[in-house]
């Protein structure tokens, strides 16, 4: 079992725990935040119950109160991310990584079935296209967005090198994640 929580990046001197409402956590469990050059941190929290824990309305928040853009994304058992992203004074945009990992998860929530429900091979490869149609559609707006997050962070950035992040599938999530991070002009080091 990979890393199941939240990384959150955000621009500031608070810890980003007193910025974000955890109540509805029974245990948190924090990592050592990781310090960035030009103020930015990024926050591992392994919450439990981990599910929804950050909504939109706190990642409004958290933008507003740092004065910056902040991305804060759920990653679930290192397969897959859901990242939300906001500029203050913006909306919340949202796009989800290394989906094609979690492709029979996505028909089963989408169609209520699996490959092995007696489907022919084409109609489970309808199901699976419509599925990644989708993606494809999210990520491309995804990448507009992205491409904003960066400009309101006040970082030029390559638009190839982030859409190859954006349509990646890295092995673990939590990479796509920090390499996201890189990617938008954010000097995280790597471990």
């Amino acid at each position: 079992m990979g890393f199941n929580g939240y990384l959150v990046l955000a621009r500031t001197k608070e810890a980003v725990t007193d910025l974000l409402d955890l109540s509805a956590a029974d245990e948190v469990q924090l990592h050592e935040p990781i310090d960035c050059p030009e103020g930015w941190r990024v926050l591992g929290l392994r919450p439990y119950p981990a599910e929804d824990l950050v909504d939109d309305g706190q990642v409004r928040r958290l933008a507003a109160d740092t004065g910056a853009p902040v991305l804060v994304c759920q990653v679930f058992r290192s397969d897959y991310a859901e990242v939300r992203g906001c500029a203050p004074g913006g909306r919340v945009w949202s796009a989800e990584f290394n989906v094609r990992l979690v492709v029979e998860q996505a028909v089963l929530e989408e169609f209520g079935c699996t490959e092995d429900d007696g489907l022919s091979a084409e109609e489970w490869q309808e199901c699976v296209d419509a599925v990644t149609a989708r993606w494809d559609a999210e990520r491309a707006d995804a990448l507009g967005h992205a491409l904003s997050w960066a400009a309101a962070a006040g970082h030029e950035v390559s638009r190839d090198a982030v859409a190859e992040v954006v349509n990646g599938a890295e092995s673990f999530a939590e990479a796509a994640v920090h390499e996201l991070f890189r990617c938008l002009g954010v000097r995280v080091p790597v471990e």
